[in-house]
């Protein structure tokens, strides 16, 4: 198990979807940043072509489409499935900036999907 945001995490995520077929999904680079955790605030950036999550690092990219705050309990809750990402939204629990619609709204059918859900509980469980 690993920390949120650290590499090893991301590494771990990474090799998670690649034995995920997603389906159609979005494509566009988000860069995270969570404020509160364990480890002070962490930020991490990934990459998603139709979906499938291609590369991830810490620290900042260059030109994200989508940039996501949060802080530490909320990203966990909705990490771990426990509140909806686009309800935190609504309810100012996660704040998107840039394509927020892409992210938010037009891939509520992808994000519900029984594969991106049991990639999600995979990471998860990856997940100190």
């Amino acid at each position: 198990m690993a920390s949120i945001g650290t590499p090893e995490w991301l590494e771990a995520c990474l090799a998670a979807a690649g034995g995920h077929d997603l389906g159609d999904g979005p494509s566009l680079t988000v860069q995270f940043e969570v404020a509160g955790s364990p480890d002070g605030k962490v930020r991490w950036w990934a990459t998603l072509a139709d979906g499938t999550p291609t590369a991830a690092d810490t620290g900042k990219a260059d030109a994200p489409d989508v940039t996501v705050e949060a802080k530490w309990p909320d990203f966990e809750r909705v990490l771990r499935g426990e509140l909806a990402a686009d309800l935190a939204f609504m309810q100012g629990r996660l704040k998107v900036d840039g394509a927020y619609e892409t992210f938010i709204f037009e891939q509520r059918a992808w994000l519900s999907s029984e594969p991106v859900g049991d990639l999600v509980d995979g990471i998860a469980a990856l997940t100190d």
